[in-house]
């Protein structure tokens, strides 16, 4: 039996926090999901609670300290530099997106429209991390 998975999700947007806890069950893995809502409130957790998570799911539209400098925050800090930050936006610029790959996101992913496609993502990337194969996910492909 594989080891519980922790999740840290940074959103401002309670809609957003409540359909990702909601498709994160769905997806039967065995996940804790921890919550931060603004940049500040996501450091904070990130330097303080152990243990820390295996993956963190960034937006970048947040109040205080955006998505963008909260990425550039972890890849510069040495004890969280090689955390897997997955960018979950609902952003449209490429800008947005550009600047997140090149500060190093694992992955930039647009906030799916349905909630299927949601808990299809959420499958997908964490199924290989919490060593649960996902039986449903060949073939699915999203924008990066």
């Amino acid at each position: 039996m594989s080891e519980r998975c922790n999740v840290l999700l940074i959103d401002d947007d309670e809609n957003d926090r409540f359909l990702f806890a909601a498709a994160l069950n769905e997806t039967q893995l065995d996940v804790h999901l921890a919550e931060a809502l603004d940049g500040h409130k996501g450091m904070h957790h990130l330097l303080t609670e152990s243990p820390q998570p295996d993956a963190v799911f960034l937006d970048l539209k947040l109040p205080g300290l955006g998505g963008l400098d909260t990425l550039e925050r972890i890849r510069s800090h040495p004890e969280l530099d090689a955390l897997t930050v997955f960018v979950l936006t609902a952003s449209q610029s490429p800008e947005d997106v550009g600047r997140a790959r090149l500060l190093g996101a694992d992955g930039v992913y647009k906030k799916p429209c349905h909630y299927n496609d949601l808990v299809m993502l959420l499958q997908t990337v964490l199924g290989p991390m919490c060593n649960r194969p996902c039986a449903d996910c060949h073939g699915k492909s999203y924008d990066r």
